[in-house]
């Protein structure tokens, strides 16, 4: 069964690890050093940063990837996100294609967002298909160029908005997503932005 939970400052090892990992750096924008202490130091920064969730993908209890989501707007009702399964044994398994849904169901109806937007390396096709799949769009006019690895490598935007999501009947079972140790009370504050 699929789950979340809050980050703590004991994943920094795991998440560490992941991310350095040639399977998943791959995929990824940024490039990580392996420095435990830098590692560190970004896990206690992004608990005070109050545009940025983040949460431990569980399957039947076990860590096994990372969810997040990043320029969280509650005024403009948008956010960024991203995820990747770390944990190579769940592979096959289909649970990455059920973790979009769960994060937009509770991103429209808890956050009261409007859009989700998605940056994607330009070779992470089966991602893309995915995310197409699920209702998603290109944003041609958000894509652009980094530098990684020495060479330019193009980042594919997506954005999906809330009566699309709707339209898509999803019908997956999920958990909410916690949000009590974050600085931002974002259930609050989506409460109220509702209201306005």
């Amino acid at each position: 069964m699929l789950s979340f939970r809050e980050l703590n400052p004991s994943d920094a090892q795991k998440l560490l690890d992941w991310r350095t990992s040639d399977r998943i750096s791959k995929s990824m924008k940024t490039e990580v050093e392996y420095n435990i202490k830098k590692q560190k130091i970004w896990l206690n920064s992004i608990f005070n940063d109050e545009s940025y969730y983040a949460w431990m993908i569980q399957f039947d209890r076990v860590d096994v990837g990372l969810l997040y989501i990043h320029n969280l707007d509650l005024k403009n009702k948008k956010t960024n996100w991203g995820f990747y399964l770390g944990d190579e044994s769940v592979s096959g398994k289909g649970i990455g294609k059920t973790i979009p849904p769960c994060l937009y169901k509770f991103l429209f109806e808890t956050f009261h967002l409007n859009t989700v937007f998605t940056e994607v390396l330009y070779d992470n096709l089966a991602v893309i298909k995915l995310y197409l799949s699920q209702g998603a769009k290109f944003q041609p006019r958000e894509s652009y160029v980094i530098e990684k690895g020495g060479k330019e490598s193009l980042i594919i935007c997506l954005s999906l908005d809330r009566k699309r999501f709707e339209m898509m009947d999803f019908r997956f079972d999920c958990e909410t997503l916690p949000t009590f140790k974050w600085k931002a009370n974002p259930l609050r504050d989506a409460r109220n932005a509702s209201t306005i």
